[in-house]
């Protein structure tokens, strides 16, 4: 099948009128001392040609003349292989194909897959095969000096890999840059410090922005002094600011710029910038092309050395800041200026009201009590209207005066914050006392429900609110009146009722009852006071004592009773169960025993028993009968509590028909 398949395919390649051609490649490459590996790749055309003639070598093997004169020889060949078991295996490379079962395609199957122009071409030998190995060399030499971008070959000579790669490196840097004219570079940034007179540290950067440069006068490896930059030229902004100026331009591709380097190009006077190889991310590995890209606008791989501008920006950034310093120090100055001036003033303001706190100790040492607390109710008054005179004025030491005699004197405790509230009981007690009933009337009967009902006032108000309002109830409004007068009976029933948040704080009883005199009798009594609470509560407790020995004299009494009654009732049914002893005896079942369940459910309505069910009297009954015990023991086994029960019983027996009555039959 082998053969078949072959002379098919030869068949049906060599009587083609045209053939195609496929191209001949020839790859080629040459290793650079850097590792680098330098390919190509020559090719000669793929190509339609015409076919004049053709000779049969043998079954595989055919000779085509071509129009042009040229010969070609077609081969179609098979080789045979081992499978995993050692089989030999024909393999016909056929069409791009190498498959064992292409031997076993029938012919239509080959022909199809062969109808496809110069599929499963091959070429063995070219004719222009001579003509690409003479290609080679050049086409080499080309693809290399594309790689060296021009660097001259002498300097390569005997020289290492990594000598080799920085030479060309270094080479192609300096060409860019001499070349293109035009350079990239990048910003520069200083920061700069200065201390301020009120001791913070203030931190400006001096920066100069990065821009694009144009070239002049650009010279290669020309000596400046005792150095020989790689390149040295004029430069001026591409924007139009500024004077040119000398630039040095370093390819740094291993010694880079150090600090003695750094201190001679500053005493040249002349700026310098630094291309740092190692900054390249594939360098070596790219073409030049993409090489002078980067060193011409890349800025990344920059670095200054000496800026030309940045002395004059650090200047021009300590100058700011100086001009930052001088402000703050002015500002310290004068901050410090009026420092002094309130001071001066706070110092005459201390002296004025220490002469004023003086004289009004003075008067204070001498007054008597009632005058002390005019004066005090008088500045009270003034705060709570929000007289400045009193609050920050010349006599803004009063009040505190005033207050700290009164507790001296003990007319007020240690709850100042309280007692001086414009919502607290002081105030209401003050406005009841000056203005007409009838207009603070309505406001003071509502605070006093608040109170009562402990609601945004102090209950432990309610009853000198009550005490005061109850003076003044005659010239309440009549709907004023009506309110006032529940309220007092509901808080008068939670007084007595021993709620203790409506006890009375007698703290201020002193300086009320002075104040109001009208309430004093009321402030002096015990109502509402913690000794009022207090025998209150010895009252309920003796009270509580008193009900709970009668309760035991009663209970005690009902028990004597109760058990007396029980006494009584046992006898009656001891006598009632000894009338019939001895008259009932229990009557044989020789046909099977009776049922309780069932004698219940007969018997149940024709009499009732007080101590126990019918059934479970029953259930008993039974039980002693097939014990053989006696009627006697079983009725006082069952719990009898009246004499009544005891007739019953002996009727539901002899109507169960369980017993028979012998004192009957006598």
């Amino acid at each position: 099948m082998s053969k078949v398949a072959r002379l098919l395919a030869l068949q049906l390649f060599v009587e083609q009128g045209v053939v195609f051609l496929p191209a001949r490649t020839r790859p080629v490459s040459r290793q650079l001392p850097n590792g680098h590996l330098v390919a190509d790749e020559l090719a000669i055309p793929a190509e339609w040609a015409p076919v004049r003639s053709r000779v049969w070598v043998d079954d595989h093997s055919a000779v085509l003349m071509l129009e042009d004169g040229r010969e070609l020889l077609v081969t179609v060949r098979a080789h045979h292989v081992l499978d995993d078991k050692l089989n030999s295996t024909c393999v016909l490379s056929l069409a791009g194909i190498k498959d064992p079962k292409i031997a076993t395609w029938d012919t239509e199957k080959i022909l199809e897959h062969l109808r496809v122009s110069g599929c499963g071409l091959s070429w063995d030998r070219h004719w222009g095969d001579d003509d690409l190995k003479d290609r080679e060399a050049a086409a080499l030499l080309q693809s290399e000096e594309q790689f060296l971008g021009g660097i001259p070959r002498e300097w390569l000579e005997g020289l290492d890999g990594k000598q080799f790669s920085e030479t060309i490196l270094h080479w192609v840097i300096k060409r860019a840059i001499a070349v293109k004219g035009e350079f990239y570079v990048p910003a520069m940034s200083v920061d700069v410090h200065k201390s301020m007179p009120d001791g913070s540290e203030s931190q400006e950067a001096a920066r100069c922005p990065a821009m694009l440069l144009l070239l002049q006068d650009i010279r290669l490896e020309r000596r400046l002094g005792n150095m020989v930059p790689d390149v040295i030229c004029r430069a001026r902004r591409a924007d139009g600011r500024g004077a040119s100026f000398d630039l040095m331009i370093e390819a740094a591709v291993t010694n880079y710029i150090d600090q003695a380097k750094t201190q001679k190009i500053k005493l040249a006077g002349i700026a310098c910038i630094q291309i740092r190889a190692d900054r390249f991310t594939q360098s070596g590995k790219v073409p030049v092309a993409e090489i002078e890209e980067v060193v011409w606008s890349d800025t990344s791989v920059k670095q200054w050395i000496v800026h030309p501008w940045i002395d004059e920006e650090i200047k021009k950034t300590r100058r700011r800041l100086d001009a930052q310093a001088n402000e703050i120090r002015r500002a310290m100055e004068a901050e410090a200026r009026k420092q002094e001036e309130r001071e001066r003033k706070a110092q005459e303001e201390k002296e004025r009201q220490e002469k004023e706190q003086e004289k009004i100790q003075l008067w204070i040492n001498g007054c008597d009590e009632r005058s002390l607390l005019r004066a005090y109710v008088k500045v009270l008054k003034a705060s709570w209207t929000g007289e400045a005179m009193y609050l920050v004025g010349e006599k803004a030491g009063t009040h505190q005066a005033l207050w700290k005699e009164m507790v001296r004197r003990k007319l007020v405790h240690d709850n100042r914050a309280v007692l001086e509230s414009t919502s607290g009981l002081l105030r209401m007690l003050l406005q009841l006392e000056e203005e007409p009933s009838h207009s603070i009337g309505t406001l003071a009967v509502g605070r006093l429900r608040a109170a009562i009902n402990d609601y945004m006032e102090d209950p432990h108000n309610s009853i000198v609110l009550m005490f005061a309002l109850a003076k003044r109830r005659l010239e309440m409004l009549p709907s004023d009146t009506m309110q006032f007068d529940g309220l007092c009976t509901t808080l008068r029933e939670k007084v007595g009722g021993g709620l203790t948040q409506y006890q009375r704080n007698t703290e201020n009883d002193r300086l009320f009852a002075m104040l109001f005199p009208s309430i004093a009798a009321d402030i002096a009594s015990e109502y509402g006071t913690s000794d009022y609470y207090a025998k209150m509560r010895v009252q309920k407790q003796l009270q509580v004592a008193h009900e709970k020995r009668r309760a035991a004299r009663k209970a005690l009494v009902r028990s004597g009773r109760q058990r007396q009654g029980e006494e009584k009732r046992a006898l009656a049914v001891k006598s009632a169960l000894d009338a019939v002893a001895g008259t009932l005896k229990w009557r044989d079942f020789p046909f099977g025993d009776p049922s309780p369940v069932q004698l219940y459910a007969q018997h149940n309505g024709k009499a009732r028993l007080q101590g126990l069910s019918v059934l479970e009297f029953y259930k008993k009954a039974e039980q002693y009968r097939k014990q053989r015990d006696s009627v006697d023991n079983a009725l006082r086994a069952m719990s009898f509590t009246t004499e009544k029960d005891v007739a019953s019983a002996v009727s539901l027996l002899l109507h169960a028909k369980l017993c028979v009555d012998l004192s009957s039959r006598a």
